[in-house]
């Protein structure tokens, strides 16, 4: 954890350490965590436990969500408005594919949670619930990705994200044969994507 990351648990420590707890056992990020910590304890217990519910996949969206407002803000923000501020829900643009929830579902089923999303987007942060995200404009192919990963690129990305999918699976080195499938079918989709261009 960053320098940055560490200052702002510690806030959230002193502000409100049921949220902490709840960001040490990973139920939430440090970014959901600060955005929520300004609420009423009984609100931010219920937030918690829609995410540890799947009711929400952030504890922004189960206060979205359950109050139809935004979370609290911190009230020693400055009032230009240049303080963080949670994520907006944001709209698909027209012509973004996403995945369906039946999907979604299947692949939580799989994983479990999803820990991070190396080519998200904005407006499709929220529906995929990864822990962590990075947009393809902050370069997902040259971050490390912890633990169980979502991939989902752009099309016209395929390719380098699936390269990059096969190297972290090789990286891994177990013998599970559930990452051998996956190499397999991951190669096909590769050669499918190449020969589609």
């Amino acid at each position: 954890m960053g320098v940055a990351n560490v200052n702002r648990a510690s806030r959230i420590l002193k502000n409100a350490p049921d949220v902490h707890e709840a960001m040490k056992a990973d139920i939430l990020t440090v970014r959901d965590a600060e955005h929520i910590q300004f609420e009423p304890e009984d609100v931010r217990r219920q937030a918690v436990e829609d995410v540890v519910n799947g009711l929400a996949v952030t504890a922004v969206r189960a206060i979205r969500q359950r109050y139809d407002r935004d979370p609290v803000p911190d009230p020693d923000a400055p009032e230009d408005g240049s303080a963080d501020q949670p994520e907006p829900l944001h709209a698909q643009p027209p012509g973004e594919v996403t995945v369906s929830p039946t999907v979604l579902g299947f692949v939580r089923q799989l994983l479990g949670e999803i820990a991070f999303d190396p080519c998200s987007a904005d407006w499709c942060a929220e529906h995929i619930g990864a822990h962590d995200w990075c947009g393809v404009d902050t370069d997902g192919l040259v971050t490390e990705w912890p633990g169980s990963v979502w991939v989902f690129p752009p099309p016209e990305l395929a390719d380098p994200f699936i390269s990059k999918t096969l190297l972290e699976l090789e990286a891994e080195q177990r013998s599970d044969p559930r990452i051998a499938q996956a190499r397999r079918e991951l190669r096909l989709l590769a050669g499918a994507a190449r020969n589609r261009d």
